[in-house]
């Protein structure tokens, strides 16, 4: 009895050999491509992924309260102000068009009305309805040691004029007062020559905040704008890396299931 294979079976073994072997090596190849793509990916997104996490534990470790130096300042109470010798606010429609609102406060016990029209913001003695001067160094200087819950002494005060002079003051009306403590943190209070009131305080919490933020968004130059290409560059590669990483182990779960994965 002839046991010996036929040479039409012959040719259907070898077409299924052949192409079993073409499907592993195109599934090899396969594999070995998503390997080096996240090998890519990983490598060129690392360093980022890095500071994405650093900052994060930052900003979430210290509470933004801390942050924006609420607890290096004691808000006054609010008090009532007499108003039995205030100019009339009627009187101010003959001098100002298009008022939108008036309101009252007090500037170091003067009262000061603050008039809002259509050209912006104007401050005049409620007493006399003249404009009110800037305020002095002096003045400056005893709205913030006065605020101040610590019990350092001041280091330097500057009269700024220009935002470029103090970037860290996020874009408050000048002039300001810039009055610096002699503590650790080198705290810095920025009081408005006009109203005397503290507008932004700052330390170097807030500084080390702000600069991780600006790592964090990739807005290198105005540290506002978290839209920018460069993040969703960075973004979409960190994405790209988790989808291969996941594809290779999806991969390798198939193969020898979750003890090839972890051994």
């Amino acid at each position: 009895m002839n046991t010996q294979p036929s040479r039409s079976g012959l040719a259907r073994f070898t077409i299924c050999d052949t192409l079993v072997a073409k499907k592993n090596y195109a599934v090899m190849t396969f594999q070995r491509r998503i390997r080096q793509l996240h090998k890519i990916l990983t490598f060129a997104v690392f360093a980022q992924l890095l500071l994405w996490m650093l900052s994060g534990l930052y900003m979430t470790a210290v509470p933004i309260d801390i942050v924006r130096g609420n607890h290096l300042v004691e808000h006054a109470k609010p008090k009532m102000l007499a108003t039995d010798r205030v100019v009339p606010v009627s009187s101010l429609a003959t001098r100002y068009s298009e008022i939108q609102s008036v309101h009252l406060f007090s500037v170091l016990h003067t009262p000061v009305y603050k008039v809002i029209t259509s050209e912006g913001p104007s401050l005049l003695n409620a007493l006399t309805g003249e404009p009110m001067p800037p305020i002095s160094q002096t003045e400056a200087e005893s709205v913030a040691q006065a605020a101040y819950t610590g019990d350092a002494p001041l280091a330097d005060t500057s009269l700024l004029t220009e935002p470029e002079q103090a970037p860290e003051a996020g874009g408050r009306p000048f002039p300001l007062w810039q009055i610096a403590f002699d503590d650790v943190f080198h705290t810095t209070f920025y009081v408005s020559a006009s109203e005397a009131n503290i507008v932004a305080v700052r330390s170097d919490i807030w500084r080390v905040f702000d600069f991780l933020w600006m790592l964090h968004i990739m807005d290198y130059d105005e540290r506002s704008d978290f839209n920018n290409p460069l993040v969703i560059l960075m973004s979409s590669i960190g994405l790209l890396a988790i989808v291969s990483g996941l594809l290779l182990i999806a991969n390798g779960m198939k193969k020898g299931g979750i003890k090839s994965i972890v051994k």
